[in-house]
């Protein structure tokens, strides 16, 4: 049971990480945009 809930647990890190992750990429690939706007 604990060993359950500690993948939950790792793969939720992993998950918030990898969101984290797009949002900076996604946030360096639209700033060019903006400034030619």
């Amino acid at each position: 049971m604990i060993n359950k809930i500690k993948k939950l647990l790792a793969t939720l890190e992993n998950l918030t990480a990898g969101v984290k992750q797009v949002r900076k990429t996604a946030f360096k690939k639209t700033r060019p945009a903006e400034r030619l706007i």
